[in-house]
């Protein structure tokens, strides 16, 4: 494949992934608020948060044999669809049972449209440039982070929830229609479907892969944080919808900046030192905000704290795809992705436990000793430097 073409196509997954998460934004903004709001207990929210990321963990058992059958283009395609529908029903149904089941589909779905993504990216990459082109999709993806959070604080006070999960399956539907006229590399033949649980535990042998799972893990781990329990912290410090989506906002601004940069860096001194700084900046600045009473503060250092996941975010999945063969990602990469929704479901659960004995700020004790466990086994992981390759 000629550089220009690979370049094209790599902006073309950028441009879709761009709308794909401006809408799920615009969601994921309130998406906590949204929920605390029917259940009054933001340890509730941790618990239904958990149930949701179970659902998306068997999602990945799914997307093995979906990919190799079906290929991910297709995949990707129909994945968006369902979401889209799914976005569409959380407007007109407020029974919380029902809410419930949409939103294990919506991340079982969630799983296989990631997974779909990840792998057309590798497929449209060279080795050696993959940790650049993940730095760029990530901080155009984060450019979403910034449009959306401000749109969804601003239709959610003026107009309501549902208003706004309308208007966030309209944007899914834009993306439909203009993923299906895109020219990506299609998956040109099928293999025979693999044995799931056994590829799973094939996964798990192999040290490398099982030190970049749980690498990977840790920063999603920390998005829960920002994403799930600062923003019920914000509406109970008695804040508004408006500065929910500031803050989401002002969190993406560091990613979107720096996520380039660091990628590039990433594959010249390699993967080991942007792991242990960035996992050290987030430990730090988890630990800082225990101490600290003043919501604005907290707020700052945590806007702050995205310089450090800005080194690791883009880095985690270049690393893992120069770990494996390039045959292996359809029957590697799935078993490797559960570890966003294992670490979803970590963090929410053991926050909802602690929130259900301990003060709202103890949470940041957890998410402090998280990021320094990810900090030791950084420090132990061989460095790999991608510019020294010869593919």
């Amino acid at each position: 494949m000629k550089k220009r073409e690979r370049n094209s196509r790599i902006n073309s997954l950028a441009s879709i992934r761009f709308i794909v998460i401006l809408s799920l934004s615009i969601v994921g903004t309130i998406w906590a608020v949204y929920l605390e709001s029917i259940l009054h207990n933001p340890s509730y929210v941790g618990f239904l948060t958990s149930f949701f990321t179970i659902a998306g963990i068997i999602g990945y058992f799914f997307a093995i044999n979906i990919m190799q059958k079906d290929g991910e283009k297709k995949a990707y395609f129909f994945s968006m669809i369902f979401i889209c529908i799914i976005l569409f029903l959380f407007g007109i149904i407020k029974n919380i049972w029902i809410i419930a089941i949409l939103g294990a589909l919506w991340y079982l779905i969630g799983s296989i449209r990631i997974t779909a993504f990840g792998i057309m990216v590798a497929n449209n990459s060279k080795r050696k440039e993959l940790s650049k082109n993940e730095g760029k999709i990530y901080a155009i993806v984060n450019i979403a982070w910034v449009i959306g959070p401000l749109l969804a604080g601003f239709i959610a006070d003026k107009l309501g929830y549902s208003k706004l999960f309308f208007i966030s399956a309209t944007i899914m539907l834009i993306a439909i229609i203009i993923f299906n006229l895109l020219k990506i590399k299609k998956k040109e033949k099928t293999r025979k479907p693999e044995k799931i649980i056994k590829t799973f535990f094939e996964f798990f042998k192999n040290k490398k892969r099982l030190a970049s799972y749980f690498l990977s893990g840790g920063i999603n781990f920390w998005w829960t944080l920002l994403y799930i329990y600062i923003p019920i912290l914000i509406i109970n410090s008695g804040l508004t919808n408006k500065t929910v989506g500031l803050f989401i906002f002002a969190v993406a601004v560091p990613t979107v900046i720096f996520e380039i940069p660091f990628g590039k860096l990433a594959g010249k001194i390699g993967f080991k030192k942007m792991f242990v700084l960035g996992y050290s900046i987030l430990a730090f600045s988890a630990l800082v905000c225990f101490f600290i009473t003043n919501i604005y503060t907290i707020l700052i250092i945590l806007i702050l704290s995205s310089i450090g996941a800005a080194m690791v975010e883009p880095t985690t999945e270049a690393y893992f795809f120069d770990i494996i063969k390039e045959s292996e990602r359809e029957k590697y990469y799935p078993p490797y992705n559960s570890t966003i929704d294992l670490n979803v479901l970590l963090s929410s659960l053991s926050a909802a436990l602690i929130l259900l004995l301990f003060p709202f700020r103890s949470i940041f004790i957890l998410f402090g000793v998280a990021m320094v466990i990810m900090v030791l086994l950084s420090v132990k992981m061989k460095n790999l430097i991608e510019a020294k390759r010869k593919d």
